[in-house]
């Protein structure tokens, strides 16, 4: 038996139907895309329709305990349930019951878009209330209710929460006899091959030509609104600093305290007190940040 682990957000849902299409399980034309729940807290400015692959017939555990009570073959599961530090052992619990173990994460430079998609289509109510206990198990009894405070509070902690959350940390240690590892930047740029390459270390027998498979990726790709945005807040923080003029249009929580994190680490701080306005563009935004790095 095989199971397919990810956190929230990482195309656990899509990898593990695209698997079964592959082998004639679905219709060719079939997708299970449906629209998802973009909760819109904190006066979220997007308004594109955002869709998640849950519109299939698909089973899955809450835990990797779960999982291995129910011992159903393709079983999705989360590995790192809320209190749970570390990825390993939970694999490894996995492999008492699962042959072979496919993991999808996101890495670094996935972390904006990862984050995006756990907003606003892993959880109906995003996961802002989460976040609200996260602070509050760390003691930090935080009680803003403005969008500037949670953007704040959010460019502190993100970055920390998304590495512990992927289980990055311990790929280099996981045994890949039973564990394949799928980065979700591998289903955006070499779909056809990591999907193909999947299929064939799980022993499946794939019935799909390549036209059918480029366009279910084709399919695919134009509802992932959020598939680009870690290169589109990189250039945003890189005109930002050089002063130059780009319009910021649409942009989420999560991608405005991405800059607010990225030109921290580059040694600029935003006058963010009340800033729960965005600027429309990177050159008013640059009236606004002052240099905190010593020369």
């Amino acid at each position: 038996m095989y199971c397919i682990a990810y956190p929230p957000g990482a195309y656990g849902n899509f990898i593990a139907w695209t698997l079964e299409w592959l082998q004639g399980k679905h219709p060719v034309d079939y997708r299970p895309f449906k629209t998802g729940y973009h909760s819109n807290y904190y006066g979220s400015s997007v308004n594109n329709t955002v869709f998640n692959s849950h519109g299939w017939n698909n089973v899955m555990a809450g835990t990797p305990e779960q999982a291995c009570q129910l011992a159903h073959d393709g079983i999705l599961v989360h590995p790192l349930p809320q209190d749970v530090p570390l990825l390993q052992p939970q694999l490894e619990l996995l492999h008492t019951v699962y042959d072979k173990i496919v993991y999808v994460y996101p890495e670094p430079d996935d972390f904006v878009w990862y984050m995006n998609n756990y907003d606003k289509k892993a959880l109906p109510n995003g996961w802002v209330n989460e976040f609200k206990d996260l602070l509050d198990v760390n003691s930090h009894h935080w009680q803003g209710n403005q969008r500037w405070e949670l953007r704040e509070q959010l460019s502190f902690l993100l970055q920390e929460v998304c590495t512990a959350g992927s289980g990055i940390r311990e790929l280099h240690s996981l045994d890949k006899k039973y564990i394949w590892t799928i980065p979700i930047n591998q289903l955006r740029d070499n779909f056809e091959k990591t999907v193909i390459e999947t299929a064939n270390w799980l022993d499946f027998k794939i019935v799909r030509t390549h036209k059918e498979i480029d366009t279910l990726y084709y399919d695919w790709l134009q509802r992932e609104i959020f598939a680009h945005k870690d290169k589109l807040i990189s250039d945003l923080v890189g005109a930002i600093i050089n002063n130059k003029h780009m319009k910021m249009k649409d942009l989420t929580i999560v991608d405005e305290c991405e800059i607010q994190r990225q030109l921290r680490v580059l040694g600029y701080e935003i006058e963010c007190y009340g800033l729960n306005e965005w600027p429309e563009t990177t050159t008013q935004l640059r009236e606004l940040i002052y240099e905190t790095k010593i020369q």
